[in-house]
Parts: structure tokens; sequence; C-alpha cells
């Protein structure tokens, strides 16, 4: 892509020189964890996702939104661990099939803000006159 952070392309990269910049900003900012990515992805282990919410919790006049298709593993890694305060959670719903498994799975998570994106919103003209 030309860009930099995006050397491996699409390949799954944790970039472990990102994780503090949070710590150093000291204006109150809105970061949008895993543009381009998925933080819930299977081959992020739990210990780089306790990582990046160390730095969440440390940081409270931020806030985070944290965006994933991952969802069946949200209820599995919050079973144990509080979602902080400063996070917004959401699903990504393009339709039926995927989105309200992934709707279920967030209803599972005990988060302060909790939310969809809907897009690309894959249904048909018919689908959204019968409902």
């Amino acid at each position: 892509m030309g860009t930099l952070g995006y050397e491996n392309e699409f390949r799954l990269t944790l970039h472990e020189n990102r994780l503090k910049q949070p710590m150093a900003r000291k204006k109150p900012t809105v970061y949008f964890v895993n543009s381009m990515s998925d933080l819930f992805h299977s081959d992020v282990s739990d210990e780089f996702l306790d990582r990046v919410f160390s730095i969440i919790d440390a940081t409270p006049r931020h806030q985070y939104q944290i965006l994933t298709k991952h969802a069946a593993r949200l209820p599995v890694y919050f079973a144990r661990r509080a979602c902080p305060d400063n996070v917004w959670l959401g699903v990504s719903v393009e339709d039926r099939t995927y989105g309200i498994p992934r709707i279920e799975h967030l209803r599972q998570v005990d988060a302060r803000i909790r939310f969809l994106s809907v897009e690309p919103l894959l249904v048909t003209p018919e689908q959204l006159s019968t409902h």
C-alpha cells in the first residue's frame, strides 16, 4: 500500500511500537483502535489483548473505539476481565447471517458503550419490506 504501518499489507502485524502512544498524549482523544484490522482476530493472543487493555485502563482521558467481526471471542475474553469504561465496543453487521450472532455475543459483554457498525448493509429490498 505504500503507507507507513502497512509494509506487510493485510497480513496480521502487531505494532508493539504503537502501544504506548496514548500514554504520551495529554489532550483527550478518541482512538479507533483497529482501523484496517481486528483486535479480536484469533491470531492475536490474550496476552497482547491484556497489554492493549492495560494501556486503555491507564489512559482514562481517552476514548477507544474497538470494532470486531470476531465477536464470539468477546464474551470469552471479558468473562474474566472488565471492559474499561472508556471503551466503545462494537461489532460489524452486514447481514442477518453474520450480524445477529455478533450482536448476541456483544450483548453478553458488560461494556458501558456498545455499538454496531452497519456497513455495508447487505440486504435486498424484499428483506427490508418484510420487517
